[in-house]
């Protein structure tokens, strides 16, 4: 590596490259709070859709009003950027051209939301594999239980995923407001999961009629036995999940002894 590095004019002090194997399919993020798998979302570069009328700038302004009515994408609206130009200009379009009726013209390669990307729900359609791939991941790196997996993936029934990289502080909003499929509510497991586990911690009644006059809330502060949502959660389903993530995070590290020994 060092005489590679000298041949091309390269030092020490310039530090060394890291090179990536190249993996074919397209990427999809698995989202996971608290152990549980919340979803798995495809995101799709920015694109429109031809009407045989309309120039591609007036279909992009089109698409960026349907996205200014959602909270979350009407931050990350499509940009008739220098790239964007460039990008259709590699298939013979401009932003005065009209595109054919029914006809998709991709506008980056990017699938960030940022860019302009959109977000397709699909927890359902992908292998088995795929999601307990995204969860063993996970619960293989000491006291996570909460992330974003980027996974390539070949088809839908693709048996062989590989992951790209973890990231320890997921996006919500992809699962929140996808563009297509159905959203998910992440905030509120959250919540209830970490909610369920203080509770359990500081033996406070997971039952929501053993009433006291006070309770402690994550072990700050006192407040009100009145009933509320929080009190008639499903404390059994976290708990259950809770623990089935735990005898995966043991598994996997029994999984890494092995290979030691």
């Amino acid at each position: 590596m060092c005489k590679d590095n000298e041949k091309n004019g390269r030092t020490e002090e310039d530090g060394l490259i890291l090179v990536q194997d190249f993996m074919d399919g397209f990427e999809v993020r698995a989202t996971i709070l608290e152990g549980h798998l919340i979803s798995v979302v495809a995101r799709v570069p920015a694109f429109v859709k031809g009407d045989g009328i309309k120039t591609i700038e007036e279909l992009i302004d089109e698409k960026n009003k349907a996205r200014q009515a959602c909270g979350f994408l009407s931050k990350n609206l499509i940009k008739k950027s220098d790239a964007v130009k460039a990008f259709i200009g590699n298939e013979g379009y401009t932003f005065k051209s009209v595109p054919n009726k029914e006809s998709y013209v991709l506008l980056l390669s990017v699938s960030n939301t940022s860019f302009g990307g959109e977000v397709v729900e699909i927890t359902d359609s992908v292998s088995e594999e795929t999601r307990e791939l995204a969860l063993n991941s996970l619960a293989a790196l000491p006291d996570m239980s909460c992330g974003g997996i980027d996974i390539m993936i070949r088809d839908f029934e693709d048996t062989a995923p590989r992951v790209i990289e973890i990231n320890p502080f997921p996006v919500l909003g992809l699962t929140t407001y996808p563009t297509y499929g159905k959203p998910q509510n992440p905030f509120k497991y959250f919540i209830e999961a970490f909610y369920t586990k203080d509770k359990l911690i500081y033996n406070l009644p997971l039952n929501p009629h053993e009433r006291k006059t006070t309770k402690k809330l994550f072990g700050l502060f006192n407040y009100s036995s009145k009933k509320n949502d929080l009190e008639s959660l499903n404390s059994d389903l976290y708990i259950r999940n809770y623990f089935k993530y735990f005898e995966r995070q043991h598994e996997m590290l029994r999984r890494q002894y092995s290979n030691k020994v």
